[in-house]
């Protein structure tokens, strides 16, 4: 992924694959001129997401929008990791259980599923 968050239509497939889904040469033309309105070989993640999911329905934006606030105590967009650090609970996770890690390693991992760019905070747009 790069810094705007777009991936190629080509890791979008590769992709795919690993799910087994292949896709014809008439299928990966019909994915780019829905996900790629500015003809730029790219996807966006988060519209690729959207289009794959679909928006919240109104009660589950509610309820993400609550649960997001609860986090957001600036009101910035985004949650801190420090903030969410404080409410990280890990202490069943199996590899702290067998003394392998402790709980910061844990956590550290946790942020890991987010890009490079965003492991010291969560955009509100990633959740949804």
């Amino acid at each position: 992924m790069d810094s705007d968050g777009n991936i190629t239509i080509s890791d979008v497939c590769q992709i795919l694959q690993g799910y087994n889904i292949y896709l014809t040469k008439e299928e990966i033309n019909a994915l780019c001129s829905c996900l790629d309105k500015n003809n730029e070989k790219k996807v966006n993640v988060d519209d690729f997401l959207i289009s794959v999911r679909g928006k919240p329905n109104n009660e589950r934006q509610v309820c993400i929008d609550f649960v997001f606030n609860k986090f957001d105590k600036t009101r910035c967009g985004f949650v801190e990791a420090s903030d969410l650090r404080k409410v990280f609970n890990c202490v069943k996770h199996p590899r702290i259980l067998s003394g392998e890690l402790n709980e910061d390693q844990i956590f550290y991992l946790y942020l890991k599923n987010f890009s490079d760019d965003q492991k010291s905070s969560v955009s509100k747009k990633v959740i949804n």
